[in-house]
């Protein structure tokens, strides 16, 4: 039993001792100037590569009308400043009915007019949100 268990001890040495060799032939060919050069230039090259499919994939889904990976991800983005802005308003409202706000919103205040427009283009984007998400359902 011994002789198995100094076999194995041996054997695991021997293969700690062959990976840190191997680690270290790695790390050497590795860090050569003209490897680290060439990855960057393939690595540009492949950069630009993705980017011209990128964009040949916005012309086509607006010849197909069909919605891309970015489309996708801007309204995810807008839906949730959409609903930050909602919980916005909707602590407003539930100040106003607590009677901790005193200010008078229907004012000529430019502010509060900006304020206005920018609330019924969220309102306007709620709706189109809602029906892509009927759309989806259905």
């Amino acid at each position: 039993m011994k002789k198995h268990d100094d076999y194995y001890e041996s054997l695991r040495k021997m293969g700690f001792k062959m990976e840190r060799e191997w680690n270290r032939k790695i790390k050497d060919l590795l860090n050569k100037r003209t490897i680290i050069k060439q990855a960057s230039m393939e690595s540009q090259i492949s950069a630009k590569i993705f980017k011209q499919l990128q964009d040949s994939m916005e012309t086509l889904s607006a010849l197909g009308n069909f919605p891309t990976k970015r489309d996708v991800a801007n309204v995810a983005k807008m839906q949730v400043q959409l609903e930050e802005k909602i919980d916005q308003i909707e602590e407003m409202l539930s100040q106003l009915r607590a009677g901790h706000i005193s200010q008078d919103y229907s004012d000529t205040n430019p502010a509060t007019i900006k304020r206005d427009r920018k609330a019924e283009k969220r309102a306007r984007l709620h709706k189109i949100l809602n029906s892509l998400r009927q759309g989806m359902e259905s």
